[in-house]
């Protein structure tokens, strides 16, 4: 015990008079940066949520910013506490609603001390990382080698993405288009679809440059027809079609706003055995959820009207504000007193105010603890003086219970059971620091 004793001690004195990490405020005076490296100083309250790892630090959070002259967009700044103590640094945005994105924490320093306010060494070292996850998951394979090499957050970078293209299935893209032109994202969806279509009739609604369509005529489908608004996206996807030795009599591709399509298809009784629904980003803001609840609801109404019974609908939101909610599954499902609230907002406002007072309804009203609280309220109400909180109420009724409790599935008339559940491919991780990064939903649903 005492030998042991000692070589610990001797340990903890070799350890304490080794050179210590150097701090960021040792290191950021000596920067090489003329203007030297400001300070961008937290509220009180607000520090923990960044040293737990969220890389944006918001414009909310920032009490003050230290520095002459202050930072331009895109310099290097320190992050610091309440009591000006650095607790990161990254890269400042003067105008953005996040202004600074955390690159490094101090307690990285100790793990790599070389890449310390050294954007270039870290992003070296980073994508390295990166690199060796995707081999370590086996990518590129034997079967693709179209795959997310940085995936912004997930990698411990921000809003840096890097996207490495071809496949099995060989696509032609376009620089100028939309992430490139081709969504890595949804590459393991797409190699699904493939393994399911044979035999098959499929609709893909917007279907950009064609990477469902091409997966599922590729996999046997009989018949496959996309539909996009993009001229530049459908001629890539028709020059893909040659490029891949597809016939062209088994797929097709419609230049058509997707719902004035799938009207159209539905009044002439159209139907397929698989429909693909993968809309742009509906809900780019929170702000905007509500609005873009009502979209995807109806687009997923129509898009189960044309899946023939016992058919399957590939549904899709690549909205991170949609998937981080939970309420995409609600837009879909059937409601038990759905087509109740459907005949509820057809009434005028007295029969609403009526209908509530006598506690009809009651089932549908839970779902929603507002307008729950409201109707009991308004029992306290004389009816002749309470226009306006009839109003309130009904306008409560169609905002917060109608776009959440009537799903898609209840309007078309269809029951719908879930097959398969994803998101998007491997090679796009999350960090459980910034649950932000989750964006893509893809679900198999089967029609009846």
């Amino acid at each position: 015990m005492l030998v042991t004793g000692r070589l610990m001690l001797r340990s903890l004195r070799v350890a304490s008079s080794s050179p210590s990490t150097p701090t960021l405020e040792e290191i950021a005076p000596n920067h090489h940066y003329p203007a030297g490296v400001a300070k961008v100083v937290l509220k009180k309250g607000k520090t923990q949520l960044f040293k737990d790892g969220s890389p944006m630090v918001y414009s909310g959070a920032v009490a003050r910013v230290i520095g002459r002259p202050p930072p331009n967009t895109g310099d290097i700044v320190l992050v610091a506490d309440g009591t000006e103590k650095p607790i990161g640094w990254g890269f400042y945005n003067s105008t953005s609603m996040f202004r600074v994105r955390l690159m490094q924490q101090h307690d990285e320093i100790a793990l790599d001390p070389s890449s310390s306010l050294n954007a270039e060494k870290l992003l070296e070292t980073r994508i390295a990382a990166a690199a060796m996850l995707r081999q370590n998951l086996g990518l590129p394979s034997a079967h693709t080698n179209a795959y997310r090499l940085v995936n912004s957050e997930g990698d411990r970078f921000t809003l840096f993405l890097v996207e490495v293209m071809e496949n099995q299935i060989s696509y032609l893209i376009s620089l100028d288009g939309q992430k490139t032109g081709f969504y890595a994202d949804q590459r393991e969806n797409r190699c699904f679809l493939s393994t399911i279509s044979e035999g098959s009739r499929v609709l893909d609604i917007c279907c950009y440059t064609g990477g469902f369509a091409l997966n599922a005529a590729s996999g046997g489908a009989l018949d496959v027809i996309g539909v996009d608004t993009s001229l530049p996206a459908l001629q890539l996807a028709k020059e893909n079609v040659s490029l891949n030795g597809l016939d062209p009599r088994r797929i097709s591709f419609l230049r058509q706003d997707a719902t004035e399509f799938m009207k159209a298809a539905v009044s002439r009784n159209e139907s397929w055995d698989i429909v693909i629904l993968d809309p742009p980003k509906l809900a780019p803001r929170k702000k905007v959820l509500k609005s873009a609840s009502g979209m995807y609801r109806n687009l997923n109404y129509l898009a189960m009207q044309l899946t023939k019974r016992g058919g399957l609908l590939m549904t899709c939101s690549c909205s991170g504000a949609m998937t981080q909610s939970g309420l995409f599954f609600r837009i879909l499902q059937v409601f038990r007193d759905g087509d109740t609230i459907r005949v509820l907002i057809t009434m005028s406002l007295n029969e609403v105010s009526s209908l509530i007072v006598q506690s009809m309804c009651a089932d549908c009203f839970r779902q929603n603890s507002k307008t729950t609280h409201t109707k009991n309220a308004v029992k306290d109400i004389d009816p002749p003086s309470g226009t306006f909180i009839q109003q309130q109420i009904y306008f409560s009724i169609i905002e917060s219970s109608y776009l959440v409790s009537v799903g898609a599935a209840s309007m078309a008339g269809r029951k719908i059971t879930v097959v398969r559940q994803a998101g998007a491919a491997c090679d796009h991780p999350i960090d459980p620091a910034y649950p932000e990064g989750e964006y893509l939903t893809n679900i198999l649903l089967r029609v009846l």
